[in-house]
């Protein structure tokens, strides 16, 4: 192959993806959810937020277990003031979520079980 049919490969591809995104962001833009999809996002999301409080409500009960029972490692674990923070953080982003409603970004809080799975410590398999 030479260089001109290397560059043509190249210009190819390049105007390809644009073409792609083009037609996708055309045919998105015209695509809107009824409102039983809107519901079931909603109900979804909320399910979500329930689901990131209590995992914050849970660390504050094991950091003063911890603390309790002198296990606290601040190497690993949260201290009391720090879940409480947390559980802070995580409630006013679920207010704000319900004032607002879906369009507000979730608080990005990841759980500890996220974290287990990004070091591969839960492998389904």
């Amino acid at each position: 192959i030479t260089h001109m049919g290397r560059a043509l490969c190249v210009l190819v591809m390049c105007v390809g993806s644009l073409f792609v995104a083009a037609n996708t962001a055309a045919f998105c833009s015209h695509i809107t959810m009824t409102s039983q999809e809107f519901e079931l996002m909603r109900k979804v999301e909320d399910e979500q937020w329930l689901h990131r409080i209590t995992d914050a409500a849970t660390n504050i009960m094991q950091s003063l277990w911890r603390e309790k029972h002198n296990v606290l490692n601040p190497a690993v674990h949260l201290s009391p003031q720090r879940a409480k923070h947390r559980f802070a953080v995580v409630m006013r982003g679920y207010q704000a979520w319900k004032l607002k409603g879906p369009d507000v970004e979730p608080v990005a809080v990841p759980t500890l079980a996220a974290k287990r799975r990004e070091r591969g410590a839960l492998d389904s398999t």
